[in-house]
């Protein structure tokens, strides 16, 4: 931690170990996989609801579109994200207006642009091995990038 840091505080819930990674990386270190690893995630069920033969938990939405964001301005360069940002941001509504969360990112959306000061005074650009590992920034603001709403799986993983 005395190099990479702590877990970013902005990041309540949601994306915090992937920017965490990219800040590992960044410090020149390698991130093992275990490829036969299984990981039982035990949730709440509190916030979430039925609609449409779907699980809805509108607060997950939130937190992945605001979280997402403050990521890619976080430490990709402005010529990388502003593109991205506006196809993520569509594609986060037009899934939202299926799955009935919309007005969670939209609350989502309004936070990270509240959050968007600090989120520049902090920045840190990571180098262009690590940017690229990532996608460049497409992983974090891919539509539908696996499939669902979360993530690819980073480039270094792959090998």
């Amino acid at each position: 931690f005395p190099i990479t840091g702590m877990f970013e505080e902005l990041l309540f819930v949601y994306s915090h170990e992937i920017e965490f990674s990219m800040r590992v990386r960044n410090a020149g270190y390698k991130i093992p996989f275990a490829s036969g690893a299984v990981i039982v995630h035990m949730h709440s069920m509190r916030n979430r609801e039925l609609k449409g033969g779907f699980m809805i938990d509108a607060r997950k939405h939130y937190y992945f579109v605001r979280n997402n964001l403050i990521i890619l301005y976080l430490h990709f360069p402005f010529y990388r994200v502003v593109l991205r940002s506006v196809r993520y941001v569509a594609g986060s509504l037009l899934f939202a207006l299926s799955r009935s969360t919309f007005v969670g990112v939209c609350k989502g959306l309004a936070s990270f642009v509240l959050f968007l000061p600090h989120v520049i005074r902090k920045r840190s650009v990571l180098t262009d091995a690590v940017q690229r590992d990532y996608g460049y920034g497409s992983a974090l603001a891919s539509f539908f990038s696996d499939g669902k709403y979360g993530f690819l799986r980073p480039r270094f993983l792959k090998r």
